[in-house]
């Protein structure tokens, strides 16, 4: 190789060598820029999930109630695709937004699907959950009271251990302490 092959080769390295992070800082910037207003320009339909030691299914004079006691102070949130986010929040979060804003929770309940720990399944090892609505929750002693609609007329009353309740957020969501700001 002659001199003046070895200095363009050797001149060529170092352009390359002080570029390439510029070049690599500002394809991440572009990346993350478009990655923000992509996200600012969906809807975020969060989902949430409740979980309680035990919950009891009543009947009185204005309907059913479903009363989740030994309730986790944590919710677990999540999007829908094509968003990818999840985490926590606390329940008291949930339930101070679950009458804010237009077209909240309070004034558009929510769908809701309730599994307990014994639910029995059938020959093909399939169980259902009770799709329900949730209105007007309330603080009680030891956990949430909550109004409640069958979505399939399968109500049944009693005391059910290892709950969950999966709470459909339709587009709809509260803020709940700020999630929607990421």
């Amino acid at each position: 190789m002659n001199t003046l092959t070895r200095l363009t080769v050797s001149l060529m390295l170092v352009g390359l060598t002080c570029t390439a992070p510029i070049m690599a800082n500002a394809a991440t910037e572009v990346a993350t820029a478009s990655k923000a207003s992509h996200k600012g320009a969906q809807k975020v339909s969060l989902l949430f999930v409740l979980r309680a030691e035990t919950a009891v299914i009543a009947k009185d004079d204005s309907g059913y109630t479903l009363t989740l006691e030994g309730i986790d102070n944590k919710v677990l949130y999540f999007a829908d695709r094509p968003v990818r986010l999840a985490g926590f929040i606390t329940m008291d979060n949930l339930m101070n937004d679950w009458a804010k804003g237009a077209n909240s929770f309070q004034d558009n309940p929510p769908n809701a699907a309730f599994v307990h720990g014994n639910l029995k399944t059938n020959d093909k090892g399939m169980a259902a959950a009770t799709p329900l609505e949730l209105m007007n929750p309330v603080a009680s002693v030891n956990g949430w009271m909550f109004r409640l609609k069958s979505l399939d007329g399968t109500i049944s009353m009693g005391t059910y251990n290892r709950v969950s309740v999966f709470i459909d957020g339709r587009n709809k969501c509260p803020d709940v302490g700020g999630i929607l700001d990421y």
